[in-house]
């Protein structure tokens, strides 16, 4: 297996130049997956000759079921376009049929390698323990003697066959257990004679950590554009034009009056947000700087064309008159439908889990939180109007991660593309 990142910035041409190595290779098998379903279309069309198919839900012969029919394409060496969702599914029933094709394989943006469990809780585990069918040993969760049980997690104990299922909080020094991870076998991986990860800011991304735990090697190559055609290189990067004036284009909310509910480090934070329940004075302070962003500051630009975020357990209180139903997911990425957005709100300050950190950081990978945060960020402002160009107002209430965007803006000007 053969693993290539192309760590590129937006607009590099990195889905331009995967669809232009599968055309040029129509003798290869590919599996292409993307986050979202209008992406693996995409695919479908711009490469007509290989005759990429999309698993359905709609076949009876498959039982109405994408994953079934994915399956089936796998074993009969079609090219497949599909979704990350689906991808993580697979279990190594497809190991032959994925070396026997040779297929290669195409990830669009980060794959959450380290899922978390949430069908899964403490309580529940202890009770399956208890009955002879489960284990816990050294962090890992195997399951037995459940072949004539029928109930709740009957297929999470399926899915343990071939996904390892972790406790990462087992060892740690607090005591505490119950935050249950399955983590993807590598052995599918490693069944593609190649696989190609197109994404930016590569270090602070989930795959990475995950190869470098599981130490599965890989290479960075780049996009060159020629003017007219993009294409993968070992060579030098192709930087788009762009880059150097981002500057020019992101308009970024300055007043400290807006800015001061941000000021320390964490606040804007998940455990923030806990701590003011529903009635804390930042948060109300917060709708009210929201409010004041949208209705005045960029009272010029259309409801349509405004996009807030925050994490989910605020939504409901600082979601207001002006900007009511145009919230996102703060770490949305790989879609075009929001590139209209011109207004946009980026109200969270993200830090990782600490549990997951240290659970990386036990394994030998090294983990940047604020390159972490300001991937999330950046992804999510390149969902809109700036990504084809134009002119963006955004209000960034943390400090912390206002100030990770402005140095990353100053890393672009002096020719950095990776940050």
């Amino acid at each position: 297996m053969d693993i290539k990142v192309c760590d590129a910035i937006m607009g590099s041409g990195k889905s331009s130049a995967a669809i232009n190595y599968m055309n040029a290779n129509p003798g290869r098998k590919f599996i292409y997956i993307t986050p979202f379903l209008e992406e693996a279309s995409r695919i479908r069309h711009a490469c007509p000759g290989l005759h990429f198919k999309e698993p359905s839900s709609r076949l009876p012969e498959y039982g109405y079921k994408k994953y079934e029919h994915i399956c089936a394409l796998i074993k009969s060496g079609e090219n497949i376009s599909s979704t990350h969702s689906l991808f993580m599914r697979l279990s190594g029933d497809m190991i032959d049929a994925i070396r026997e094709y040779e297929y290669t394989l195409i990830i669009d943006e980060d794959l959450e390698c380290l899922q978390k469990c949430d069908t899964l809780l403490a309580d529940d585990l202890a009770d399956q323990i208890a009955l002879g069918r489960a284990r816990r040993e050294n962090g890992f969760i195997t399951f037995q003697n459940y072949e004539n049980y029928h109930g709740a997690f009957r297929g999470m104990m399926d899915r343990a066959e071939d996904h390892e299922l972790i406790d990462i909080c087992a060892g740690n020094d607090k005591g505490y257990v119950g935050l249950y991870y399955w983590v993807y076998p590598k052995q599918i991986l490693e069944a593609f004679s190649e696989v190609f990860v197109l994404t930016y800011m590569f270090d602070a991304q989930a795959i990475k950590w995950y190869f470098d735990m599981e130490k599965l090697p890989y290479q960075y190559i780049h996009t060159a554009f020629d003017g007219e055609t993009y294409s993968f290189t070992d060579g030098e990067a192709y930087i788009p034009g762009y880059v150097r004036s981002v500057r020019d284009k992101i308009h970024i909310v300055g007043t400290k009056r807006m800015n001061r509910v941000g000021d320390d480090r964490h606040d804007l934070s998940v455990s923030w947000f806990q701590r003011q329940g529903d009635t804390g004075g930042g948060i109300r302070q917060l709708g009210k700087n929201l409010t004041n962003f949208f209705n005045e500051i960029a009272s010029d630009i259309p409801t349509r064309d405004r996009m807030w975020t925050t994490f989910e357990c605020a939504k409901s209180i600082v979601r207001g008159k002006g900007y009511m139903r145009s919230d996102t997911a703060f770490n949305i990425r790989a879609t075009n439908e929001l590139r209209n957005k011109r207004a946009l709100a980026y109200c969270v300050n993200v830090f990782m889990n600490p549990f997951e950190k240290n659970y990386l950081v036990g394994k030998g990978v090294t983990v940047d939180e604020d390159a972490y945060a300001l991937s999330s960020m950046v992804q999510w402002i390149w969902r809109s109007a700036i990504r084809d160009g134009g002119e963006i107002w955004l209000y960034i209430p943390s400090s912390r991660m206002r100030e990770l965007l402005l140095g990353w803006m100053d890393s672009l000007e002096k020719g950095g593309e990776n940050g």
